[in-house]
Formats: structure tokens, sequence, C-alpha cells
């Protein structure tokens, strides 16, 4: 009988020491857990500061216009022959207009 409460004796305090041990983990695994989310927010952050200086940046405006089909046709086929974009054609044209 007594090597019986023994070991219940020592298995519990192995399952003592187990379940110590299992916090300890668990409470450096939280820590690490709230180290990764601060940088990762702070990472975000970064990338955000960063995204709204490039666009503050850009020295280049979006113009939006609408024209009629055959202009259309014309720009395109005029943009074709000349191997380049429509937006670099148009470009090019509005910047010698203005010149």
């Amino acid at each position: 009988m007594t090597n019986v409460k023994e070991t219940e004796k020592e298995a519990r305090e192995i399952i003592k020491k187990a379940k110590a041990e299992a916090r300890e983990i668990v409470k450096k695994a939280r820590e690490k857990a709230r180290e990764i989310k601060k940088t990762a927010q702070k990472q975000a952050k970064e990338v955000k500061c960063k995204k709204e200086k490039v666009k503050k940046e850009r020295k280049d405006k979006f113009l939006h216009t609408r024209v009629p089909e055959e202009l259309e046709r014309k720009i395109k086929k005029k943009a074709e022959e000349m191997r380049v974009p429509v937006s670099i054609l148009i470009r090019n044209t509005l910047e010698d207009v203005f010149k």
C-alpha cells in the first residue's frame, strides 16, 4: 500500500510540475504574440505613412475626360502607328499645345 501511495504522490508532483511548465510556456507564447502584434502594427503604420508620403510627392495629376467615339478611334490608331500608349500620346500632344 505504501508503494502505491508514494507512486500516486510522485505522479501528482509530476503533474503539478508539468502544469507549471505548461503555464510558463503559455505565458511566454502570449508575450511573444504581443511583441509580434506590436511589431506588425508598427510596420503597418510605417507602410501607411510611406504610402501617404508617396502620394503627396507625386507631381503628375490624373485627368478624366470624355471624347466622341470617332476621336477615340483616331487617337488609338495614331498611338498604334507611333507605337506608344494612348496616355503618352495624349500627354505629349497636350504638352506641345501648351508650350
